[in-house]
């Protein structure tokens, strides 16, 4: 019989290993996130407008995959190896964008994230460029 007790022992995310031949130990390991990290995931990407509806925050919209990222690179017992800083996601912008979308691919996976869930939350975003001199 199910309890609440049974339902809230569910408290690890499946670890998986990636392989990336980039990285010196050949593998980083991915753990999909909890139901409060995806909220705040999620709710990095908008901010109040003053007209008091939720308005994409377009820095952050540059972000998205490495945010992600940040939230779920561990070690092989889930254990994260970063914070959710401007210094980490920085850190990580500075990897080569193939091996960030494979991290990224199984994150989402893992975070039971869509293509069609992501693209939901940047769904109108402009695009930067537009409206600009040199667009």
């Amino acid at each position: 019989m199910i309890t609440r007790e049974s339902v809230l022992k569910v408290k690890t995310c499946k670890v998986e290993p990636v392989e990336c031949p980039e990285i010196e130990s050949g593998v980083v390991y991915v753990r999909g996130v909890t139901a409060a990290q995806k909220g705040r995931y999620e709710k990095a990407l908008y901010t109040l407008g003053r007209d008091g509806k939720p308005k994409i925050v377009d820095r952050e919209l540059e972000r998205v995959r490495l945010r992600l990222c940040v939230m779920t690179i561990c070690d092989e017992n889930g254990t994260l190896l970063f914070n959710e800083t401007d210094e980490d996601m920085a850190a990580i912008g500075e990897m080569p964008a193939s091996v960030i979308d494979r991290i990224f691919d199984v994150a989402q996976r893992l975070s039971g994230m869509t293509d069609e869930d992501v693209d939901e939350l940047t769904r109108g975003m402009s695009d930067p460029l537009e409206g600009s001199p040199s667009a």
